[in-house]
Parts: C-alpha cells; structure tokens; sequence
C-alpha cells in the first residue's frame, strides 16, 4: 500500500528542484512505455511532435512532456529542448494519481465558478494550466467534466468548451429550447431593459457551429419565465449581458451584415425583416 518508486542519490544535502510546468500530457500503451523508459535516448515521434510544448520560460520555469503509461502509475518529465529524444528527464512517482488529483480540482474550481464557457486561453491565464483538445490535458480534463452529474452536454470547439449544465443546476436555458422549434419569439432581460426584436424561428437548425460558439453566452443564459407578455411571446432570461441579448436577437432579424448573418445562421434559415420593438 505504502510503495511507489523513486530515485536515489547518495549523501545529497539538499535537492536542488527545478519549477517546472506540464504543459503536455502523453500516454503509452504497456510495451511502448516499458520500451520507451528503456530507450529514452532514442528518437521517439511523440517527442518530437511534442517539441514546441517543452521550453524554459522567462521565470526559469521548464514547460515539460509528461509520459505516462497505460497501466503503469509513474510518469516521465521530459523537456527534450528542441530534439526528437528525452534530452532532459526527471521521474514522476504516481504521476497518474497527480494528474487524476489536478484535473478533478481544476474541474471542482470550473463547476463552483459556473463556467459555461471555459476558454482555454482563460484557464491558463487564471490558473496556470494549459489546455487545447489535443494536448492530452484538454482530454483529461474534458472526461471528468463529464462524469460530473450537474453537466448535460459539452460542446468541444478548438480554443474552448461550451458547457450546459442540468436543469438542476441551472435551470432551463436557452440552449435547451433550440430542442424545440419556437416561432415570433422575443428574449427579455429579467432584470434590465433592453432593445427587444423578434426572433422569428429558434431550433436547433438555426445555428451553424459557428454561431453556437459565438453566442454561446446567450444560449447558456437561465430562462426564468416564458410567458406572453407586451411584445408577445417573451422569455424572460438572466445569466448574461442585456446588450448580448439584444444583438443575438437583432442578427436572428438580420441586423447585421450579411457575411456575418451566413456565418452563424444555418443556410435554409432566410434572412427575415427587421422587427424592431421599442
């Protein structure tokens, strides 16, 4: 229970550790990791295409290669500085339960924060984690995301993940009614008045991908009443700025240029008229 592996050097009087960063995160099948920790003066493609991620920083810190095996529960640091082989290598004891143990706290961290949208270039920024889809961080982390029961859906685009979270977490959102097709449809702040045009058709066919990502902060926004109210049907929604609201309405009206309009709106969608309610 009490045993792991390490390095030991003979009458050291102290340790002298370098910062150091994962900023990649690989993972090998049984035989190719055993190969690969009895030959890590060899060129290894995986090195190789993992050099831009390994570098010393400003601050003296080593950005590193993390290599992990499948059914092994240490890992290898590598910073190959700028070569196809492990140039420069520390040992990670229990590197898997490590990872396993920052992963989770950075999802605990996103989940308590209410994150629907998590930019990767946010999340680095804000805690000192790099994540892209193809790093290996990003698939870790994308994986706990979604074992966590108070999230239904996550959308995977290329420098973010657009999370809709259940309702009872969150409470229905406008994501959730592209599910169903609502026609002359108006979105009203709950709590700050706003422009207000009519959104004559909201499906899951309205957006393009595109356009999911860039209104994600709308489609993610809390519906707190669908009633029929002034301008008729309204839903009255909180969780997102008023003046977002306003121009997702008023480029579902065509209200914008018409490259933009074809990039967020699905092509069988028509451009309708603008129906401004003041």
């Amino acid at each position: 229970m009490l045993s792991t592996g390490g390095i030991f050097h003979r009458k050291e009087n102290q340790f002298d550790l370098s910062g150091c960063r994962i900023d990649k995160v690989v993972t090998l099948p049984k035989d190719e990791y055993i190969h690969f920790k009895n030959n890590m003066l060899t060129n290894f493609d995986f090195i190789a295409d993992s050099i831009e991620d390994m570098y010393v920083d400003s601050n003296k810190t080593i950005h590193c290669l993390l290599v992990m095996g499948e059914e092994s529960p240490d890992g290898v640091l590598i910073d190959s500085s700028g070569y196809g082989y492990a140039r420069y290598t520390s040992y990670l004891p229990n590197a898997k339960l490590f990872m396993e143990s920052q992963i989770q706290k950075l999802s605990d961290l996103i989940i308590e924060n209410h994150e629907n949208i998590i930019d990767f270039t946010d999340i680095e920024n804000r805690y000192n984690v790099k994540v892209t889809p193809n790093n290996g961080i990003g698939s870790m982390l994308l994986n706990e995301l979604q074992r966590q029961n108070v999230i239904s859906d996550i959308d995977v685009q290329e420098d973010c993940f657009n999370v809709t979270y259940t309702i009872a977490n969150n409470g229905l959102t406008v994501r959730d009614l592209l599910k169903i097709d609502l026609e002359d449809i108006h979105l009203c702040h709950a709590d700050e008045e706003h422009d207000v045009a009519t959104i004559v058709e909201l499906s899951k066919n309205t957006l393009t991908d595109f356009g999911k990502s860039e209104w994600a902060d709308v489609l993610n926004a809390t519906v707190k009443r669908l009633y029929n109210g002034y301008y008729g049907t309204q839903l009255d929604v909180e969780g997102v700025n008023p003046q977002r609201l306003a121009d997702f309405s008023n480029m579902l009206a065509g209200n914008c240029s018409e490259e933009y309009y074809n990039n967020c709106v699905a092509e069988e969608i028509e451009p309708p008229q603008v129906d401004m309610k003041m």
